[in-house]
């Protein structure tokens, strides 16, 4: 690295602030395990950035969740009306329907079929 520290022009920088991107020469990096930084301000706001970034991300994981269950729900829901509708169109054909009605539809399906 060619470039000299921020603070102290007559040290060479050894790295770069993660945040700020400044050089910084050995005595003043601030090295964590998140990075290098060139001071508490810059380690402070990546923290804080960081912090957000997994409150947005626990949030964006709730959402899918809520989504989810919304497609659950409405496909509980229409499996349900057409349980309803099979239960009355059964209903309706064996008890309801003339004979005489059930023996046209047959024929109809059958030809139908056919084709």
């Amino acid at each position: 690295m060619s470039s000299v520290c921020l603070r102290h022009q007559d040290r060479p920088a050894v790295s770069r602030c993660k945040l700020c991107l400044k050089p910084v020469c050995e005595e003043c990096k601030l090295e964590t395990t998140d990075g290098i930084f060139c001071g508490e301000e810059c380690k402070k706001k990546s923290e804080s950035q960081k912090s957000t970034a997994i409150q947005t991300e626990i949030q964006v994981m709730l959402d899918k969740q809520k989504q989810q269950k919304g497609i659950l729900k409405n496909l509980f829901g229409y499996v349900t009306v057409l349980i309803g509708l099979f239960v009355a169109g059964y209903i309706a054909w064996q008890y309801l329907l003339p004979p005489a009605l059930k023996i046209q539809i047959k024929l109809l399906v059958n030809n139908l079929l056919k084709k």
